[in-house]
């Protein structure tokens, strides 16, 4: 049987991943507008799903392991797993959107030029995950209820997203598909911050 952690992270994660996958559907419908004059194929769904499973998920998990040690140590965690997520959770998408092999999708940071490869992760959605990750240190130290963690992720998922759709010359859609990977995630943190907390009473 699973642990109480486990079945949490697995719980928000797969938030997230509903949350991806209903981003990635509506960038493959093209709707409300067509995401950076590119077209994409119905795969970019499940690839959409595993970058927002992984950004929600990996980084919830995460957190759970280093939840009990002292707020420099949660800080410090920050940005090297922000980088982490970023990267693994756009290789689906750079083979899917962007045709790239997987040799080359495995490695897509490393390509470019130094110092690149520090920060293109981050650019690449890894400030969602640093932004969600600073916001469970506070949620759970305040043990908040739905509305703040659904406050809170989609600001994660707005504000992280910001410098991407921009990028593509679409900065409003950055609200829109930050919400919606947002509010899923923030529910299912609630949930899950609150299944953990009666565990361990």
């Amino acid at each position: 049987m699973s642990s109480p952690g486990a079945r949490a992270t697995w719980l928000v994660g797969a938030a997230g991943a509903a949350g991806g996958a209903l981003n990635a559907a509506l960038c493959f419908l093209e709707w409300p507008v067509q995401a950076g004059n590119e077209s994409f194929e119905w795969h970019v769904i499940p690839a959409g799903a595993f970058h927002g499973g992984i950004l929600a998920g990996a980084v919830f998990g995460a957190g759970l392991r280093v939840a009990g040690r002292r707020l420099r140590v949660q800080l410090a965690v920050a940005l090297p797993l922000a980088w982490l997520a970023g990267f693994v959770s756009w290789i689906p998408l750079d083979y899917s959107a962007f045709e790239a092999p997987w040799l080359v999708a495995l490695t897509w940071p490393f390509r470019e030029r130094w110092p690149d490869p520090v920060f293109y992760p981050l650019w690449f959605f890894g400030l969602v995950a640093l932004l969600y990750h600073l916001s469970l240190v506070r949620l759970r130290s305040r043990r908040s209820g739905p509305l703040e963690c659904a406050l809170f992720t989609s600001a994660s998922g707005v504000l992280g997203s910001l410098y991407w759709w921009i990028e593509w010359e679409t900065w409003y859609l950055s609200p829109f598909h930050g919400v919606i990977w947002g509010v899923p995630v923030g529910l299912a943190t609630a949930h899950a911050l609150r299944k953990l907390s009666t565990a361990s009473s």
